[in-house]
């Protein structure tokens, strides 16, 4: 049936508003028109979601494959033919392989785990339109690496506990945006290959990269003699554990157009060996990193003149202490004109250190602090003159900063 909804809204339109019907009801919409159902499918088989196998959750990050039950693996395989017919396929912008968890035991059925995967696999080229990849479990064989180099552009390729036995592939994985994580031991993660993902990844395309945690950075970059180059990448997250922290300077270095940077401090328990380890790692060329968010120790191997974001944390789990931090940052007082957004935790906070922070920081449009004496806030820069003028009471109120709080962002 044909329908007038063109000459009241647009399509655009009435796509923002079928974005807001639940997903149960979005098929019985479609039924109206033909119009609604050109706008409505698209929403509806977006996201593809596939479970091949079981894992042992009880086992997890390093789970043990088992095989559905064949009566499972004929409906899951008819799911997969019917996404990646010729009329559904080009809908497909997500796809999500998430084996199904158990602990409760499996059937006991003969056939191989990977029969689904492999399947998956086969077919996964008719995702023509598909930009997120997201993985979780799953062994990567040298078929799956080269069907996935099939596909020209993936914007984002998540990996979750995969493995990888592929060391080569006839052409690189073109992914723009990955993240890998694994929470398995060292010794898993030695296992699973992860140091592989720079030989199958293209390198040259890569714009993020992001791997958590620690021991996630560790099997990605710390058995590698030589680092490769990443020309490209201007965003890197590195869960920095102790081993890496010596190694940070050259990391870096081929990293040249990296302008976020990202450093979370997981590992407690030898944060106070890699904070007297970054002391003596002597300075270097930074790349033009514009968005810092890291440990304080490491400023000298990051500072540029364009930096416009700064978000502290340091070796000592507890907190920065206000006037080791503020003697820190008066190193730097040329490159700081620039930043518009500064947060940190503090041990403890008084009218010396926001005294510091005006006149270290003439560009800040945001700051957001956190003292383990006193609240947390975050406010307009423009708000420290009016805390200064009331030094008996300095901290706004609880009531006073929740509302700034909720409005804040550092910048784009």
């Amino acid at each position: 049936m044909a329908c007038n909804t063109g000459q009241f809204l647009p399509n655009e339109v009435w796509g923002e508003v079928f974005g807001n019907v639940p997903l149960d009801r979005l098929p019985t919409v479609t039924l109206a028109c033909k119009t609604f159902r050109s706008i409505g499918l698209p929403q509806i088989f977006q996201t593809f979601t596939f479970s091949p196998y079981f894992v042992d959750g009880g086992r997890s990050p390093q789970p043990v494959e088992v095989p559905k039950a064949e009566a499972e693996a004929e409906k899951s395989m008819e799911k997969l033919h019917f996404y990646t017919s010729a009329s559904i396929s080009p809908h497909v912008h997500i796809c999500r392989i998430v084996p199904q968890v158990t602990k409760s035991g499996y059937p006991d059925v003969p056939s191989k785990p990977h029969v689904l995967l492999d399947a998956f696999f086969q077919l996964l080229p008719r995702f023509t339109n598909v930009n997120i990849l997201e993985f979780h479990a799953v062994e990567f064989t040298s078929v799956a690496i080269s069907q996935l180099a099939l596909l020209p552009d993936i914007t984002t390729l998540l990996l979750n506990a995969c493995t990888l036995s592929a060391i080569t592939t006839p052409s690189p994985v073109r992914a723009r945006h990955v993240r890998f994580d694994h929470m398995g031991t060292l010794d898993e993660l030695s296992k699973s290959g992860a140091q592989h993902w720079k030989i199958v990844l293209d390198l040259d395309r890569l714009e993020t990269l992001k791997l958590f945690p620690a021991r996630a950075s560790i099997a990605f970059f710390g058995d590698s003699p030589t680092f490769p180059s990443f020309p490209n990448t201007t965003s890197l997250l590195l869960a920095l554990p102790h081993s890496l922290v010596i190694e940070l300077p050259i990391i870096l270095k081929q990293f040249p157009r990296l302008s976020r940077l990202s450093l979370p401090l997981i590992d407690g328990r030898q944060r106070d060996l890699s904070g007297a380890v970054a002391s003596r790692i002597p300075h270097t060329s930074p790349p033009p990193v514009q968005y810092y968010d890291g440990p304080y120790e490491l400023l000298h191997l990051v500072m540029s003149g364009g930096m416009r974001s700064l978000w502290l944390t340091g070796f000592h789990s507890i907190g920065c202490d206000p006037d080791v931090l503020a003697h820190e940052l008066g190193l730097y007082k040329e490159s700081l004109k620039s930043i518009e957004f500064f947060k940190t935790g503090l041990l403890r906070l008084n009218e010396a250190f926001l005294s510091t922070v005006r006149s270290l920081f003439p560009s800040l449009k945001v700051l957001s602090l956190e003292a383990k004496e006193s609240n947390e806030f975050t406010l307009p820069a423009s708000r420290l003159i009016f805390i200064m003028a009331n030094q008996s009471d300095f901290l706004p109120t609880r009531d006073s900063w929740t509302r700034y709080r909720s409005t804040y962002y550092p910048p784009a």
